[in-house]
């Protein structure tokens, strides 16, 4: 009975020398002081110390992870495109009229699907009317900077002038890491990036787009 008794701490569950880094101060004695037939009070020295131990590891892992979805979020109602500057921009769609470069300019048919459409949430989307772009902007003090784009890879080949203007006016303020400068007169919104310039008209709500946007099939930088 003696050996069995000194054994008996090696009967241990597995989780609990998982969980115990070292032996509780007054562990063994215990262990050695209950007998053969005490074996289940010997277990509930155990569980209980292990129970805690399991509470405290998860706590450990909840409350970081709480407060870092809280902190993410922000407060209530912030916005990652809030700018005054981007004020009555955000939240719309808005179908490309004119494009310029230097001093020449296209007009752009009422008929043409070329759109910007920015979302509160610091989405850009944008269609030349052969490829569909999807990025993300911030705000800047006189317009946005992008910070990722991706654009479909569909190849144009004919010699249409609309449609060369808004593939090389769309690529140009759609390029990551470009500055745009913005300028709002009324309904019509002015985007402007190195030698090139687009107006655009504001028909419809970001979320409200034409056809489905495809899957986007390259990063550009």
């Amino acid at each position: 009975m003696l050996g069995h008794v000194g054994q008996e701490p090696d009967a241990r569950p597995a989780m609990a020398n998982r969980v115990m880094m070292r032996a509780w101060p007054g562990e063994p004695s215990r262990w050695n002081r209950a007998g053969a037939g005490n074996r289940q009070r010997g277990m509930a020295y155990v569980r209980a110390p292990v129970i805690v131990r399991w509470v405290a590891i998860v706590l450990a892992f909840a409350v970081p992870a709480l407060s870092g979805c809280a902190a993410s979020r922000g407060p209530a109602g912030s916005q990652p495109a809030a700018s005054p500057r981007l004020t009555g921009i955000v939240g719309f769609r808005w179908q490309i009229a004119e494009v310029r470069h230097g001093a020449a300019s296209v007009t752009v048919p009422r008929t043409s699907s070329g759109y910007f459409a920015f979302t509160p949430a610091g989405n850009l989307l944008a269609d030349d009317t052969v490829n569909n772009y999807a990025g993300r902007f911030t705000p800047a003090p006189n317009g946005y900077h992008i910070t990722i784009m991706r654009a479909t890879l569909v190849g144009y080949s004919g010699h249409d002038p609309v449609t060369l203007a808004l593939i090389a006016g769309t690529q140009a303020l759609t390029e990551t890491g470009v500055h745009v400068t913005v300028r709002l007169t009324g309904t019509r919104l002015h985007l402007s990036a190195g030698h090139y310039r687009i107006t655009a008209a504001r028909i419809a709500p970001a979320g409200i787009l034409p056809t489905p946007t495809p899957p986007l099939a390259s990063t550009r930088s």
